[in-house]
């Protein structure tokens, strides 16, 4: 979190024992450097950059752990391999002064160069200093210009045109327009102080030089859909068990105040917690109170990250769009938001795109459409995607008839604990007269409230009916019985006991 908001918890009201504890997970801070060595293995162990690049530094200082140079090394190249800039600049520190490696200015010089293409002001002052130190009269690097918006830096590829303030620089007119709002004020003071034209009516004529061409090829862009190769949001994990957040959207909540993801169980458990009215009415991460779904004050805080490019957000107001909460309904703004969320990988917008061509809503009944997007989300293990993509192969919609792809898509979903993929695999082997099943039930998750199956920890049990499928206990069992959409009770083939 930033350093002023630790700041303002801080400040706040809180008692002593809130302020001493985690403000997302409610964990109490670590109380020595062995506490929080032991905190960061876990995010080492799931390859978080910002984790490995955090421990190196204690191996580099001896701080919680024997020092050791080779294992801060180690670290900081996993780190650095993955794009951190903290983990660059200090490889490029271990280097220059020899520690734990041979000392050499140009393999230090290599990383600090990556690190300050990126921003890094610490690794560009080391580069002047090297420069300074060698007598060189010409800058090795010059920092590139970056867009105010999105932070994307100047190419021999992509230009970045000055505002004419000169107090901002976009890839766009619309990385421009998208911050209007924040520039607006320091734009009219850089006017006014300068004497120059404020041109902020014109603001889509701005920089236009490249927008039309860049406009055309998202057009040719959006005619086609990749799957083999797809460009995915960074992995999402519950803040409160540190687990990734499953794909399907729908099997986790969102908070719309601070964007962040927390598993349905988890979100349970706050729920039943000691905690008070006040602290369960609110959102367990940053504190906001909640809103009502649809509600002005929900749908003002989406929009606050749809305007920052967040697929998730644009996923979540499509789905608004979609279903009409809080918002006339149209097919054509959620297919539009759709589109800007599986532009960036995301297989829940890909799966919305695929049921929208699938049963032809707000768009021309399109199956090969249709079968494009649920693949690029199958293949990210969408359950639901990947359940959807096999009725297209055994109806040979879309894509050329064929069983065996279907019942691949379906034991993919059916491993995934998806009761109609477990159903109809089922199904074929009564069609085909197989004496022995192609597909188990086991426990994967619970069918209510979606916590994995842990034998250790988190024993899952069968319907006592139909055996497809598992719940945590008789409460998720009920839940899920009389649940109207997709609910146990029309699917499961004998009354659960």
């Amino acid at each position: 979190m930033h350093n002023k908001c630790r700041d303002g918890v801080l400040a706040s009201s809180l008692s002593k024992k809130q302020k001493d504890q985690c403000v997302m997970c409610r964990t109490k801070y670590p109380g020595s450097a062995e506490e929080t060595v032991e905190q960061l293995r876990p995010w080492v162990e799931k390859g978080k950059a910002w984790a490995q690049v955090m421990l190196g530094r204690k191996y580099a200082l001896g701080e919680g752990v024997d020092q050791s140079y080779q294992t801060a090394r180690e670290l900081f190249e996993l780190s650095a391999t993955q794009g951190n800039v903290e983990a660059q600049y200090a490889l490029g520190l271990l280097f220059v002064q020899g520690q734990g490696v041979e000392k050499s200015f140009e393999t230090a010089r290599e990383f600090w160069m990556k690190s300050a293409e990126r921003g890094h002001e610490n690794a560009l002052k080391n580069l002047q200093m090297l420069d300074k130190q060698e007598g060189r009269t010409t800058p090795s690097f010059t920092p590139p210009k970056r867009c105010s918006l999105c932070d994307t830096p100047e190419t021999p590829t992509h230009k970045i045109n000055d505002c004419p303030c000169f107090g901002a620089q976009y890839c766009n007119a619309k990385c421009q327009t998208s911050q209007w709002k924040m520039h607006k004020k320091e734009h009219r003071r850089l006017c006014k102080e300068m004497n120059l034209k404020n041109t902020e009516g014109e603001m889509k004529d701005e920089v236009v030089e490249e927008v039309e061409e860049i406009e055309e090829v998202e057009e040719e862009q959006e005619e086609t859909v990749t799957t083999a190769v797809q460009e995915e949001e960074e992995e999402d994990v519950c803040p409160v068990c540190i687990e990734p957040l499953q794909k399907d959207s729908y099997k986790f909540v969102r908070y719309a105040c601070c964007g962040k993801g927390i598993h349905i169980w988890c979100d349970e458990g706050i729920k039943v917690s000691s905690l008070s009215h006040a602290q369960k009415t609110s959102c367990p991460l940053c504190r906001t109170k909640h809103t009502v779904i649809g509600s002005a004050e929900d749908i003002e805080q989406v929009l606050r990250w749809v305007e920052k490019g967040k697929a998730w957000a644009q996923t979540m107001l499509g789905q608004m769009y979609n279903n009409g909460d809080g918002v006339d309904q149209s097919d054509q703004r959620a297919k539009e938001l759709f589109e800007l969320a599986a532009s960036q990988g995301n297989a829940s917008a890909q799966f919305a795109l695929g049921l929208m061509y699938h049963k032809g809503l707000g768009v021309d009944q399109n199956y090969e459409r249709a079968a494009e997007y649920y693949e690029a989300a199958a293949r990210q293990g969408h359950a639901s995607a990947q359940y959807n993509l096999g009725l297209l192969y055994g109806k040979g919609q879309g894509v050329e008839q064929s069983i065996e792809r279907a019942r691949e898509w379906w034991m993919k979903s059916a491993e995934q604990g998806q009761e109609s993929a477990i159903a109809n695999l089922q199904m074929l082997d009564e069609e085909e007269g197989r004496t022995t099943p192609s597909f188990i039930p086991k426990p994967f998750e619970c069918a209510s409230c979606y916590r994995p199956h842990d034998p250790s920890e988190h024993k899952l049990n069968a319907c006592n009916g139909c055996h497809r499928v598992y719940y945590c206990g008789r409460e998720c069992q009920v839940k899920h019985w009389k649940r109207k959409i997709n609910g146990h009770k029309k699917r499961c083939n004998k009354k659960a006991k």
